[in-house]
């Protein structure tokens, strides 16, 4: 802080912060945010799905969810930003940002189940 205000910078940027609100600006707008790829072999991603007010999945157990084959959900943030590994007894809630590895050719069939609840 005193090295900022002998240089002159009265205002510092947190990177982390940065990117933290670029992804929840993406996810508002789109409802899926591709994150990240995680192996080039089967062709994996690491994407995060924000459940909208209106949606089919409100309320529902995460493992009732018919996600596409080889989806791992590995992260949920609660609508109070509390973060979990979710388990067999998770509910899902609007509001709830789903972070999953899932194969890049299933992202849409996996936003399709999280935000329309498709597939039942």
């Amino acid at each position: 802080s005193d090295l900022f205000d002998t240089l002159g910078i009265d205002v510092v940027v947190d990177v982390s912060e940065l990117a933290l609100g670029r992804i929840q600006e993406g996810l508002s707008s789109q409802g899926m945010v591709h994150l990240m790829p995680v192996s080039e072999s089967d062709e994996k991603a690491l994407v995060a799905v924000r459940i909208p007010l209106d949606t089919g999945t409100e309320g529902r157990l995460l493992s009732e969810l018919p996600l596409p084959d080889g989806t791992l959900v590995s992260l949920i943030i609660d609508r109070d930003g509390n973060a979990s590994v979710p388990d067999s007894a998770t509910l899902i809630r609007a509001g709830d940002e789903v972070v999953a590895v899932t194969r890049s050719y299933d992202e849409e069939a996996l936003k399709d189940v999280l935000v329309n609840g498709a597939g039942e």
